[in-house]
């Protein structure tokens, strides 16, 4: 009970702060552009937030990064969109549990994943989230604990796997 009353807490917030910035943000632009710095560390915090992380990438990502500009979002929220994909993956947290449902699942929506190509540019996409949605199509999210160790941080699994890099046909290795 007490995790569904600050599950609808956090959804307040996040919903209550989307629906503000949508007048809020075209003001500031008029203001002063530097004037997106003082909103841009409560964005930050949700995202960060387990308990409305996905929630706020659903709803904030793309009306801050439409206004931070490709250069500034990929140096500002990158990071908690990329660590969002690793909170998904991992059955650890409270966040995979059946109490939360799916909504992890939103994170591999096929608009919010433009959302991501849009605002940060291909390259920047590229290089950050292709080896979490192969991880995710291809099925290796299902590896257990024990079969890549228990403290394994999932950022350096994904650096350390080279089979995402190399595809075999014929006996003849192609680069990705």
């Amino acid at each position: 009970m007490k995790y569904l009353f600050l599950a609808k807490i956090g959804e307040c917030k996040v919903k209550t702060t989307a629906r503000e910035l949508s007048t809020l943000l075209p003001q500031m632009l008029a203001t002063s552009p530097e004037s997106l710095d003082l909103i841009l560390p409560y964005v930050q915090e949700l995202l960060e937030d387990p308990s409305t992380s996905v929630l706020a990438a659903w709803h904030l990502f793309d009306p801050m990064a439409k206004v931070l500009g490709p250069q500034k979002t990929s140096k500002t929220l990158l990071e908690p969109v990329v660590k969002l994909y690793d909170y998904a993956a991992s059955n650890e947290n409270g966040l995979a549990s059946s109490e939360t449902g799916n909504k992890h699942v939103k994170l591999y929506h096929r608009s919010f994943l433009l959302q991501l190509i849009i605002r940060l540019g291909l390259k920047v996409f590229l290089d950050n989230f292709v080896a979490p949605l192969v991880e995710a199509v291809g099925g290796y999210r299902d590896l257990t604990q024990s079969e890549y160790g228990q403290h394994h941080h999932r950022s350096e699994f994904r650096n350390k796997s080279s089979h995402l890099k190399y595809v075999s046909y014929n006996e003849h290795a192609v680069a990705l």
